[in-house]
């Protein structure tokens, strides 16, 4: 009787790590898009303090806090986009089993 071994099913253990990269990439997305929405956050405080130490134009100002809420909007939608695809099926489903998902029956 011979013993089965990952390397009895090469196609599988492809699929394994296809998958294991997706759900890696998928997380180093989320958090980088996290990251960033973070720092869009802290630039408002930061104009603030910074111009006021600086005596900068309230209008200065908020063109400063402006490049924090514009930056913010992309980020916004590529991070929905992004958790749509974690909660999709497109990831495959645990196991390396491929499944499609059919959203209407």
């Amino acid at each position: 009787m011979e013993v089965e071994t990952p390397d009895s099913y090469p196609a599988a253990l492809g699929r394994r790590r296809t998958l294991v990269i997706r759900v890696c990439l998928v997380i180093v997305i989320v958090w980088v898009t996290v990251w960033g929405l973070i720092m869009c956050a802290g630039i408002v405080p930061l104009a603030v303090i910074a111009g006021a130490i600086r005596g900068l134009p309230i209008g200065w100002q908020l063109i400063d806090i402006s490049f924090g809420v514009v930056a913010a909007v992309p980020l916004t939608i590529a991070l929905v986009l992004t958790r749509r695809l974690e909660r999709s099926n497109v990831v495959t489903a645990v196991g390396g089993t491929p499944s499609v998902h059919h959203p209407h029956g």
